[in-house]
């Protein structure tokens, strides 16, 4: 079953706690559990595809790093950028033009 992020949760093994099945399949194959500031990343973005071969260890800072590289494609003109939904020119026309507005 996935959690609203759309991860699987699986019951360790051993403890019985609560464990993000990605997470588990990582400690596994390196036989020792993650550090805290380790984050496991799904290479194809599929969030449920927990092989090994699709996961891969960064620290949480080059895992933002690696985020941010992404760009996003504006819904009005369709230039790339880095946030979903409207590009910076389009985003803020819409808020001065609802700031005007009187609800």
């Amino acid at each position: 079953m996935a959690d609203a992020d759309g991860y699987r949760w699986i019951r360790h093994p051993v403890t019985r706690l609560p464990i993000r099945e990605h997470r588990w399949v990582v400690e596994e194959s390196n036989g020792m559990p993650l550090a805290p500031n380790k984050v496991v990343h799904h290479k194809n973005g599929d969030k449920l595809d927990n092989s090994l071969a699709n996961l891969e260890v960064l620290t949480r800072s080059n895992h933002m790093a690696h985020h941010r590289r992404q760009f996003y494609i504006c819904t009005l003109c369709s230039r790339p950028h880095h946030a979903v939904g409207l590009c910076k020119t389009h985003y803020t026309a819409k808020v001065r033009k609802d700031r005007g507005r009187v609800w």
